[in-house]
């Protein structure tokens, strides 16, 4: 896997793709995934639904067992948001930190907030290695999010 990843990019420095200006990449990806907007109706409706049961298991306080499994089943060697925490970092820590882990996530589920880092990705254009480099429809863009707020999510997928 290492090896891949030098190889890929050593294959990146010697294709410039610096002549792309990031005022494009920003551009182009600025109009990806706009939303419709929802209606005022269409928006109450969807407030006064009830869940019942699903709705009463998902608010359940998180437990040392629940996100102890989600742990485990983090994979290392992946990027981090803007909070700078690697998946590695959240294995290691595990034992002594846990407790934290469990305070956090119940009081994002009682206040359903969420830390602002959680909500900010970092998008990076990845060449789909065909057609010209300076040609925006050659990149897809990925999203590089917080460590975090993904344990969190598999917690709550799991639910």
């Amino acid at each position: 896997m290492k090896e891949y990843w030098r190889l890929l990019n050593s294959d990146r420095k010697r294709h410039d793709t610096d002549s792309i200006d990031i005022d494009r990449f920003h551009e182009c990806f600025s109009k990806l995934n706009k939303a419709a907007p929802i209606n005022e109706d269409t928006e109450n409706e969807l407030l006064q639904q009830s869940f019942g049961d699903v709705e009463n298991e998902l608010n359940v306080s998180f437990t040392e067992e629940e996100i102890t499994k989600c742990i485990q089943k983090l994979k290392p060697n992946k990027a981090y948001g803007i909070d700078n925490i690697l998946n590695e970092y959240i294995k290691h820590t595990e034992k002594s930190l846990i407790q934290t882990y469990v305070a956090l996530f119940n009081l994002i589920l009682e206040t359903g907030t969420i830390p602002s880092e959680w909500s900010t990705g970092i998008i990076r254009p990845l060449y789909k290695n065909k057609g010209a480099r300076a040609d925006l429809d050659n990149y897809r863009g990925i999203t590089i999010l917080s460590c975090l707020s993904k344990l969190f999510t598999a917690v709550v997928n799991e639910r």
